[in-house]
């Protein structure tokens, strides 16, 4: 579906700039609104790309891209933490209070996995049946 996007903008800008016919005379033939063949031709102008805008959707997470770093040394400092006290430590370093959520969020960002050891000691070999 982007590509066929991506070939009418160019198809829609190559008429206009082939001297087809004026930008309503386009979009009666491309079938879209003259202000879209407007903003097309603007795109072209000012960035040389048609390529859409990238969407920015939801708010902005509260743990920025920039602390993820001290995240990250707060749980290698200290591994056993939970979410709760993790929040209180983040909030004691940078004044900025934190759900569990949103710090549940950063830690994915970052990719740290905890991951628990199995019951049985390791020296203590599992019996199995034969």
């Amino acid at each position: 579906m982007a590509s066929y996007s991506l070939d009418l903008r160019q198809r829609i800008v190559q008429a206009y700039m082939a001297g087809e016919g004026s930008i309503r005379e386009i979009a009666k033939r491309f079938l879209v609104s003259p202000t879209t063949v407007h903003q097309y031709l603007q795109l072209h102008k000012q960035k040389g790309s048609l390529l859409p805008k990238k969407c920015i959707v939801g708010r902005k997470p509260v743990v920025a891209d920039k602390q993820l770093q001290l995240v990250e040394n707060l749980l290698q400092n200290k591994s056993d933490l939970t979410l709760t006290q993790l929040c209180t430590a983040f909030e004691k370093k940078t004044g900025i209070k934190v759900s569990s959520a949103s710090m549940w969020r950063a830690i994915k960002k970052i990719d740290w996995t905890y991951k628990k050891r199995l019951c049985v000691p390791r020296n203590n070999p599992v019996k199995t049946l034969q």
